[in-house]
């Protein structure tokens, strides 16, 4: 316990003792059932006599924590009251504030990003300054309403479309609109990721970064990869070549332990379905399909191309 959480503490304490006094000459003017209603416990009268002034703190702390609206380093000196009943008896714990934990993995998230060089081409862009055109105006309302209406575990979004056409910028507005909502988030060019991993295979420091990255990859609130399956070329038929099966091998361990989480997982991709389950097989694509909602955004021009011509 930080010195915050203890002074804290001790003049909980403090007023408990105080109040516990009061309630012995019956001045007691606390309903109880209330105040336990409130705490989503049961009311169990003599241990609410022994808590009271807790039980009452922890409830006016928790409202308070529902309209608070601190973010990021605002929240370091705050703390989460949690009042848990068993065997008739309550617990009450003390914890960091959910932001101030979600602003740390965020850091972290951070310097993995800049210690790895990937992610620094996602920064700036936001749903202002996405350039709307009839071809894209649908699949920048799904990314939009994904933002405003997003609940944690959520199914996520698979943009895809022709090269160009605007989905990195998309993905990276929805990365950024998340972040401001303090909701832990990473973006990361999967040909990145492969390229982060074999970096690491005869450097150790490299290595430990790499193994960082990919187990933050794994446990992130939301994740995007972007340009998924775009390193990939067709053989002299014209068919796509089948990633190879080390690629396929990290990706399915990445896919599977977010498919099992049910974390919300964002693709953006140049290839449909049918190309996709050719590139990657069915065991990855197969829970792909099942994580993701599909945004199309066939028939758009080139947005890049569009975006250095307005210049």
């Amino acid at each position: 316990m930080d010195n915050y959480n203890l002074a804290t503490y001790q003049e909980l304490q403090r007023r408990l003792k105080e109040r516990q006094e009061q309630i012995s000459i019956g001045q007691s003017l606390i309903d109880g059932k209330l105040v336990c209603k409130e705490l989503g416990i049961k009311y169990i009268p003599c241990e609410f006599s022994k808590n009271e002034m807790a039980l009452v703190d922890a409830m006016y702390r928790q409202e308070k924590c529902k309209i608070c609206n601190k973010h990021g380093i605002d929240c370091k000196n705050c703390f989460y009251v949690k009042v848990d009943e068993q065997a008739g008896k309550y617990f009450i714990s003390y914890s960091n504030c959910e932001r101030w934990k979600n602003y740390k993995q965020q850091e972290k998230i951070n310097r993995l990003m800049e210690q790895s060089n990937v992610g620094k081409l996602f920064e700036g862009k936001t749903f202002n300054n996405f350039k709307i055109l009839p071809a894209t105006e649908n699949a920048y309302n799904d990314c939009l309403d994904f933002c405003t209406n997003y609940i944690p575990k959520c199914r996520g979004l698979r943009l895809h479309g022709r090269y160009g056409c605007g989905k990195t910028h998309l993905a990276a507005a929805i990365l950024n609109n998340l972040l401001k909502q303090n909701i832990p988030s990473m973006m990361i060019v999967t040909a990145n990721l492969f390229d982060c991993i074999k970096q690491g295979f005869n450097d150790k420091e490299k290595a430990l970064i790499a193994t960082e990255l990919v187990n933050k990859a794994k446990q992130v609130d939301v994740l995007i990869l972007d340009d998924f399956g775009a390193e990939k070329d067709r053989d002299n038929s014209g068919k796509l070549k089948m990633v190879g099966s080390w690629e396929r091998e990290n990706l399915f361990l990445l896919i599977n332990t977010r498919y099992e989480n049910n974390l919300t997982t964002i693709i953006t991709t140049n290839y449909n379905m049918q190309e996709l389950f050719e590139l990657f097989g069915e065991r990855i694509m197969s829970r792909i399909a099942e994580m993701t909602k599909p945004v199309g955004m066939k028939g758009a021009e080139n947005y890049r191309i569009r975006l250095a011509q307005a210049v």
